[in-house]
């Protein structure tokens, strides 16, 4: 199969070709080409996404995020001053590179956190160090909500990079995507609000019958994950009971809880079928489900 390649001189551009393209299911072996001139971030497009981010290229985890790719690339030390001094050293060098993961790391992660961004090089061509060339490879990219992101990633490195090298001037970044597709309401491996909250401030909103809040913690627990954690449905099934709430509830969340673990189940299995779909779209109705029967309550 040929590689499907989109042109593009602008990251907004850039982001809405590639959703267009992978509208009608995945692509493989996905192209993205952009230049633009640097400096970028003021770029309307970019402004939206550079707090997720900088999150994300955060050397230690922010705790609303399962993972952040400057845990990974920033384990050996900053990977970003590697690259410049390695490219102030000798310009046209084919070792100023980022690798994510190693192949011990993705034998061993089984269905755990892994970045799907793996593999970044900086460079120039001979003929100008005026324009920064970026290579960047990820094993899969879901394009509604992770590509503006990622995009913003790459142009905050690129803009560091520009600012250290004053020659630099422009980016020419070339993203390759083994699987580029739409996770409708993705949530960019964002953690939900429900597993980050201690179990003391979930008895919190239950003692006080703060139906809204519960309610909408469920909702936003609803979105599809690709990492599965129920941490908080548990922490509030054990707080329903110990607070004595109706047995109705607590049974449609026992459904929930056993529909997220067959989801668990399936993504062990596979990452892209459509009985991951079919499980999904029903652990979403019945969190959704149980929202509404809390808020009646």
């Amino acid at each position: 199969m040929a590689p499907a390649t989109i042109v593009a001189s602008s990251p907004g551009a850039a982001a809405a070709l590639v959703k267009d393209l992978c509208s009608n299911g995945e692509v493989m072996n996905l192209v993205l080409s952009m230049t633009v001139a640097l400096p970028i971030l003021n770029d309307p497009f970019l402004k939206v996404h550079l707090k997720a981010a900088r999150d994300w290229q955060a050397e230690k985890r922010p705790p609303g995020l399962h993972i952040s790719h400057g845990e990974y690339m920033h384990k050996y030390g900053n990977s970003i001053d590697y690259i410049v001094e390695e490219l102030k050293r000798k310009p046209t060098s084919n070792r100023a590179c980022i690798s994510l993961v190693d192949t011990g790391a993705i034998r061993d992660s089984g269905d755990d956190a892994l970045p799907s961004f793996l593999l970044l090089q900086a460079g120039f061509d001979r003929a100008s160090d005026e324009a920064l060339l970026i290579t960047a490879y990820y094993r899969a990219l879901e394009v509604s909500e992770f590509l503006p992101i990622n995009l913003a990633e790459m142009c905050l490195i690129a803009q560091t990079i520009s600012e250290r090298i004053p020659s630099v001037s422009s980016l020419n970044l070339t993203v390759h995507a083994f699987r580029a597709h739409i996770v409708n309401g993705f949530r960019a491996h964002k953690r939900s609000l429900i597993d980050i909250v201690s179990v003391d401030e979930i008895q919190t909103w239950v003692q006080e019958d703060n139906v809204q809040k519960l309610s909408d913690l469920l909702i936003e627990k609803s979105r599809p994950e690709t990492i599965i954690e129920s941490t908080g449905l548990i922490n509030l099934r054990i707080v329903l009971e110990n607070e004595g709430w109706s047995p109705d509830i607590r049974a449609a969340l026992d459904q929930a809880i056993l529909v997220q673990s067959e989801v668990r189940t399936r993504r062990a299995n596979g990452s892209h079928t459509s009985s991951i779909t079919d499980c999904q779209t029903r652990l979403t109705a019945q969190l959704e489900n149980v929202a509404r029967l809390i808020r009646d309550r």
